[in-house]
């Protein structure tokens, strides 16, 4: 119930900005950075891995690029699973109106993108680590 107070206490044009983020930027990125760093070609693995290591700091945190967003995709994850479960009020699990339905299909796209997000960007974040291992063991 503090979860969905929280959203619904934020304005509405900052969950559209975060899923326009999310599926216009996070993913597309996780993509690209993922067929780099599968190409097998080293210039371009090395390109990917110099992306994937930039560190980020916040307050006294610091993380990855992927590990920041394995952790972002994860908690947007849990709540969009929440959001679509039964224990939440509003789920919809059985829509009434259009607009349910609307709201549904919606929640269901979400968790969908936070989906694929959250597994390209673990991907990434473990490619990033064992892919050196694996060079540095072939040489």
């Amino acid at each position: 119930a503090q979860v969905s107070n929280f959203v619904q206490g934020l304005p509405r044009s900052i969950p559209a900005m975060i899923w326009a983020i999310v599926a216009y930027f996070v993913a597309p990125l996780g993509v690209i950075l993922w067929l780099l760093l599968l190409s097998g070609v080293r210039q371009l693995e090395s390109i990917s891995q110099a992306v994937v290591s930039i560190d980020l700091a916040i307050g006294p945190v610091t993380l990855t690029v992927p590990i920041f967003f394995v952790a972002l995709s994860g908690l947007v994850l849990s709540y969009e699973t929440w959001c679509l479960s039964g224990d939440n009020p509003k789920s919809g699990l059985h829509p009434t109106t259009d607009r349910d339905v609307m709201g549904r299909w919606r929640a269901e796209r979400n968790w969908w993108i936070m989906a694929l997000s959250f597994v390209l960007w673990f991907t990434n974040w473990r490619l990033g680590t064992l892919l050196p291992r694996l060079r540095s063991k072939a040489m």
